[in-house]
């Protein structure tokens, strides 16, 4: 089994294989018939894939080689969740969390965007607000803002990570 990424001149590039960490593959007892779960990384390329079977069957004449294509599929960005700013000192830290994957992962992925940059808006006492593009902080897996006056509001207007997931 190959997972297959349509290229942007309409051919397919496989990305990965069945012999890879990233997929499970599971037959039923009763009818016989297969089923592959894969699981796309944090920064996969976002776009049209599909599965592409190759292999031998016996189906009463001996071994024959055999081959099969899933329907195509689109991969789209997840969405970003920005946890309310904690603004200690001169600092204020925001922190966005990716959604819980759910039971039966196949391997783990960050719960924490860290990379990319975050929006905030940030109100001084007595002042108008101003906007503030902040970098992630991957040691503290947050986007952080120096040097806040003392007193400011902070609101998060946006999140992005490095690979073009938003919130």
């Amino acid at each position: 089994m190959t997972v297959e990424h349509r290229e942007a001149d309409g051919s397919w590039k496989a990305i990965a294989t069945d012999d890879g960490f990233q997929d499970i593959t599971e037959r039923t007892r009763e009818d016989g018939s297969w089923t592959e779960t894969f699981q796309f990384g944090d920064c996969d390329p976002l776009g049209t894939y599909r599965f592409h079977v190759r292999g031998r069957a016996d189906r009463g004449s001996g071994p024959e080689p055999y081959e099969a294509v899933s329907r195509e599929f689109t991969l789209g960005a997840t969405s970003l969740s920005p946890q309310p700013p904690v603004v200690t000192g001169s600092v204020a830290t925001v922190r966005a969390t990716y959604p819980d994957p759910g039971e039966g992962t196949l391997m783990a992925t960050p719960r924490f965007a860290s990379t990319g940059q975050a929006l905030l808006e940030v109100t001084r006492p007595g002042r108008r607000a101003h906007r503030v593009r902040v970098p992630a902080d991957p040691e503290r897996m947050a986007f952080v803002a120096r040097a806040v006056p003392a007193g400011s509001s902070v609101r998060v207007l946006s999140v992005v990570d490095g690979c073009g997931n938003r919130g």
